[in-house]
């Protein structure tokens, strides 16, 4: 009934759900006393006594201390509900990142998770918890009252309190087994139709629109079976729950009716024990209610606790000030899925200031590399320092402060192109972004097109290929990292934004290690180094561009081609 896991997150606000068990168990209180008053008015104005006007008054002045009282254990449910809501959130965010995208769930099931799941689990804090403690100490209460007026009623309430959440038990194997299919069901047709909706361009090239209707109609049947599966739970559960609350109630009003007929209580009693003998089953009748909303986000609750339980990257502790040299020895990596095909096998390779080109066809790894230096991929074995220490023994953070991989899926944020620089750069003024768009010929395209306040529509459709990844490379350029990786950013762009990055590049390299992936030969003239995978041969081919151009034949002969390709084209 209470998941421990999820109760956690309540700590240091557990005074919130005392509170709230204080106030539910002070409208008990007041709700009692209403009742009594109520009850004694209406014998005084049978008995034509004056009195009946004030307690009656008095009972009104209650019910305005009850709703008082109602206000605000709501608003102590909301606020308790707001700060573990908020809570979560951040926890998945921080172990998203963690776990650098790389988890069991898809990118869509956590963002779901995070939104529909969390405001789920909103209701499990805000309703099911406080209802979960008060509902055992009400009928209790109620039970010690009513002896005090007719123990059998008191016995015959008492005994009839327990069916319910015995009834809730007995249904909550069910409840689980269904919600857990339910949030399976869920999650995974949120991911099929973002799927759907981000390929909706190639389906409809490709004439796969159809098809893809036709799955989404049977992802959307199943999932309202199993909707209709849990609306026909709650709704068996509830009839049960009602059944014994108004069977029980029943039971108690008869007693107490032959009781008033034997003369064993009087006409105040009477009308009060059945005024407030629903009391005994409302409290576990609202957890009976909240128990399908808290399964539903306790279940959610469930997948966010195995999500925070993935075990994530391991860090290093060691820090640098500055970084000079990259050296890697004997470096080979595989992909878990791979059976056979190594990626890289015994590289070595020496990064230091200035242009390193990285050129080999596609597969061959180049990405790899970049991606393993970046920290973006663990598991390789060999040897990468940084300024003589191994890059698994750095605090990866820290180390990111120093680097940075710009490749085609960079993702431009859809903000003003001022909000966007202050993002890489809080301390950025207006004179310098102006300058590093200068910088990248885009200052005049920019200005020309609405200045740094300008919110470039979804997916900067207004810009080409090229002018994007050339905006990218301005954003970077403010940060002023040591080490920056560029993988394919040259790759299906235009030859005037191609030589634009290029000659940037070219600049940076005076002070930076500069390191240039790309499958055109031509970009890497510009380098001070060149390191080409050879595939066919198992190795690299290292030289100076000059240097290639004489001795490696392959190498003049792939930029004949690329020139002639130009001309072609």
């Amino acid at each position: 009934m209470i998941d421990k896991d999820l109760l956690r997150y309540t700590k240091g606000k557990n005074y919130y759900l005392i509170f709230i068990t204080l106030l539910s168990f002070l409208l008990l209180i007041v709700s009692v006393s209403s009742s009594f008053l109520l009850s004694s008015s209406i014998d005084l104005f049978i008995k034509n006594d004056n009195r009946a006007y004030i307690y009656l008054f008095s009972s009104f002045a209650l019910v305005v201390l009850f709703i008082i009282f109602y206000v605000l254990k709501g608003k102590l449910a909301d606020n308790l509900a707001n700060y573990v809501s908020s809570k979560i959130r951040d926890d998945i965010f921080n172990k998203y990142v963690l776990l650098e995208g790389r988890s069991k769930l898809t990118t869509s099931e956590i963002s779901q998770l995070s939104s529909e799941g969390v405001e789920q689990l909103r209701l499990y804090y805000s309703s099911y918890l406080p209802s979960f403690f008060y509902s055992m100490l009400a009928p209790i209460s109620l039970f010690v009252l009513f002896c005090f007026f007719d123990y059998k009623v008191a016995i015959i309430y008492l005994v009839c309190v327990p069916l319910i959440p015995i009834s809730i038990i007995l249904v909550s194997k069910w409840a689980k087994k269904l919600f857990s299919t339910y949030w399976d069901k869920y999650l995974s047709l949120g991911s099929h139709y973002l799927d759907s909706v981000s390929g909706m361009k190639e389906l409809l090239i490709f004439s796969y629109d159809n098809r893809m209707q036709e799955e989404m109609k049977k992802s959307s049947e199943e999932f309202r079976r199993i909707t209709m599966k849990v609306l026909v739970m709650q709704l068996f559960s509830t009839t049960i729950m009602d059944l014994v609350a108004y069977g029980g109630a029943a039971v108690g009003i008869t007693l107490t009716l032959l009781s008033f007929k034997d003369n064993s209580i009087s006409l105040v009693l009477t009308i009060f024990m059945i005024l407030v003998g629903a009391e005994f089953f409302l409290p576990l009748r609202a957890l009976g209610s909240s128990f399908h909303i808290a399964m539903n986000g306790a279940t959610a609750g469930k997948k966010v606790i195995s999500l925070l339980n993935e075990e994530e990257v391991k860090d290093g502790d060691v820090k640098l000030d500055t970084i000079s040299r990259i050296e890697v020895s004997d470096l080979s990596f595989r992909y878990e899925d791979a059976d056979t095909n190594v990626f890289l096998k015994n590289i070595n390779m020496t990064f230091e200031k200035g242009f390193t080109s990285i050129l080999g066809n596609s597969g061959c790894g180049k990405s790899t590399l970049a991606n393993i230096l970046a920290t973006n991929i663990k598991g390789y074995s060999g040897s990468i320092k940084i300024d003589g220490k191994e890059l698994n023994t750095l605090n990866r953070y820290e180390y990111r402060k120093h680097i940075c991989y710009i490749s085609t899926d960079t993702y431009l944020l859809n903000k003003s192109v001022r909000e966007s620089f202050k993002f890489y750069n809080k301390n950025l003024n207006e004179e310098e972004m102006l300058s590093f768009l200068d910088e990248v010929s885009l200052k005049e395209r920019i200005i020309l097109q609405g200045g740094l306040d300008y919110i470039f529509k979804t997916d900067y459709e207004q810009l080409s290929g090229g002018e994007k990844q050339r905006l990218i490379l301005a954003y970077y350029l403010s940060v002023n990292k040591e080490i920056m990786i560029f993988d394919e950013t040259t790759s299906n762009i235009d030859k005037e934004s191609e030589k634009i990055i290029v000659d940037a590049i070219k600049r940076l390299s005076k002070n930076k290690i500069i390191i240039l992936i790309s499958h055109r030969y031509k970009n890497a003239l510009h380098a001070d180094k060149i390191y080409k995978f050879d595939n066919e041969n198992g190795g690299l081919i290292y030289g100076a561009p000059s240097n290639l151009l004489i001795e490696n034949p392959d190498f003049k002969n792939q930029i004949e081609v690329e020139n002639r390709w130009e001309e072609i084209i």
